[in-house]
């Protein structure tokens, strides 16, 4: 070690510049430490699990939010009929549901829903924009469609009640509408 063995905690500054080349050794000490500090950090890589993958468990939390977030897509599909899934079926976050309400905007669903359901409907930069979301529109959503889009997260503290009580809410809020 540059250090006759002994290790430094991160928050020392780095060592003097020793022999040729300009601070050679305090280069190394930065790129030796930045490593350490990384292999602390939960989720990237040197977490002694496989490269590329959460450690067990954030994999056991990503479950839990997957489970939340297709109990309430299944709640949806079965009382709305032509409710449409916006985005892979697949491959998307774990706690963000993404779906078009047919017939209506997502902004009348979020307000007509509003004392139990808070969401979105669209991307945090577009927070009061009344426009489709133009990543929606990338995605070849219709202008309707896109009108009905609402983007619905669960988070880790999302009980099975929580998930009920939303789409119930939801559910609700639709038919009041459709039926206008």
């Amino acid at each position: 070690s540059d250090h006759g063995g002994q290790e430094r905690p991160l928050s020392a500054p780095p060592p003097p510049p020793t022999g040729r080349g300009g601070g050679g050794g305090a280069l190394r000490w930065r790129a030796r430490n930045r490593r350490r500090a990384r292999r602390r950090c939960p989720g990237r890589g040197g977490g002694g699990g496989r490269p590329g993958r959460p450690p067990p468990r954030l994999a056991r939390g990503e479950d839990h939010l997957r489970e939340r977030r297709d109990a309430l897509h299944g709640l949806l599909r079965a009382a709305i009929p032509d409710l449409s899934l916006n985005g892979h079926p697949e491959a998307r976050l774990p706690n963000t549901l993404n779906v078009a309400f047919p017939r209506v905007s997502g902004q009348a669903m979020l307000a007509a829903a509003s004392d139990t359901v808070m969401a979105s409907v669209g991307s945090a930069c577009h927070a009061g924009d009344a426009a489709p979301s133009g990543v929606l529109g990338a995605m070849g959503l219709d202008t309707e469609r896109a009108r009905g889009a609402v983007r619905l997260s669960v988070g880790w503290e999302t009980t099975e009640n929580d998930v009920r009580s939303a789409g119930d809410a939801l559910v609700r809020a639709w038919r009041c509408l459709v039926a206008v």
